[in-house]
């Protein structure tokens, strides 16, 4: 006897990995959101209102499932030597079959939109 079970859409979390603030440096930088949802979300970014697709871009997107909760991705947007152009405000969005889209903006420590910029 099986039971499908649907989760909707939860942001965790949706915060900077390295460095503690949002400097885009030489070092490796990376945004992390993670969400819950069954069926699987779909996890995108966006700076400003445009999505990011790292084609030509100083950044990757990576996925990964968690082995411990089938409801649980984790997404990295990572920049490796970013350039001006990856300067803004970022937002992680995630949907699936049984949700409306959900979307967190990152935060800085006083809840203020936090601005990603080059030293």
């Amino acid at each position: 006897w099986f039971v499908h079970q649907e989760v909707p859409i939860n942001i965790i979390s949706f915060d900077i990995t390295t460095p503690y603030d949002c400097l885009l440096n030489d070092n490796e930088t990376s945004l992390q959101c993670i969400v819950e949802g069954l069926p699987e979300p779909v996890v995108t970014y966006q700076r400003g209102s445009d999505e990011v697709t790292c084609d030509g871009m100083s950044c990757n997107i990576s996925t990964k499932d968690n082995e411990d909760n089938e409801f649980v991705t984790t997404t990295n947007l990572t920049f490796d030597g970013p350039m001006r152009s990856d300067e803004g405000m970022y937002a992680c969005s995630a949907v699936n079959e049984v949700s409306s889209p959900v979307i967190q903006n990152l935060f800085d420590d006083d809840g203020d939109l936090l601005y990603c910029a080059l030293p």
